[in-house]
């Protein structure tokens, strides 16, 4: 079985300690703001996002910091609908989750806070693997990822099977979920026995998310993404994106 792991070296990062003074509080520095959470190989499951200024950095900022502390349990269950855009031949379309608090109600208000501050408003689906996943999750703007990273949920036990069409947290170890994400694209129950706690379904649009543009695969660096955000990302002009948000009536 393939393991779940923190792929930190393809970035070209290293996590290695010296003792050399300012050399090893800048390889510290470093090692914080690069840590990320992944997937396996068909495989590591790394993350991004994008903010195009509809949820500005002090909003999100500040929407991270009240809700620094998660409620121990979500109670409702919501229905998310987010608009994609730049699908394969330049589409868009539309998608609704099921938050289910019953399987993972830790990362279900995680997903409500990050909803109601606009966070996925303008992100990017920067890593696609075909028949695997798709994932998303790091803010474009440097400043915004920074402040919701210091906030680190608990883990969640593992109730419901990461079937093809459900949402999931990313981590990178134990009691790691920030803002990465994925959707499962095939019936991964592989990732069942290592953490990864779906938090709702897609219960509609399904077929938008199988046009969620695959060209770029796993090129985008999520080094990059950390520190420059938007102005990398261009790089990929064709990568679709969530283009808005909102709870379905």
């Amino acid at each position: 079985m393939t393991r779940v792991r923190l792929d930190k070296g393809r970035d070209g990062v290293s996590y290695k300690w010296f003792a050399f003074g300012s050399i090893a509080a800048a390889l510290l520095i470093c090692a914080l703001f690069f840590t990320d959470a992944t997937l396996p190989s068909k495989s590591t499951i790394r993350s991004s996002v994008l903010d195009n200024g509809k949820a500005s950095a002090a909003a999100v900022t500040s929407a991270a910091k009240s809700g620094a502390s998660v409620p121990q349990s979500a109670t409702e269950g919501r229905r998310i609908t987010f608009e994609l855009a730049s699908l394969k031949g330049g589409g868009t379309g539309t998608l609704t989750i099921q938050t289910r608090p019953s399987w993972a109600p830790l990362g279900v208000a995680q997903f409500h806070a990050l909803v109601d501050a606009g966070f996925f408003e303008g992100c990017r689906f920067f890593r696609v693997v075909p028949n695997f996943v798709v994932q998303f999750g790091i803010s474009g703007n440097p400043a915004v990822q920074a402040e919701w990273r210091k906030i680190r949920l608990q883990d969640d036990p593992v109730v419901a099977t990461n079937k093809r069409g459900t949402v999931t947290f990313a981590t990178s170890g134990p009691n790691t979920r920030t803002t990465q994400m994925f959707i499962n694209t095939a019936a991964n129950k592989g990732l069942d026995g290592q953490g990864f706690s779906p938090i709702g379904e897609i219960i509609s649009g399904m077929d938008v998310v199988d046009q969620i543009n695959d060209e770029y695969r796993e090129k985008p660096k999520q080094g990059k993404i950390q520190m420059k955000g938007n102005e990398y990302l261009e790089e990929f002009p064709k990568m679709s994106y969530i283009s808005s948000t909102k709870d379905k009536v």
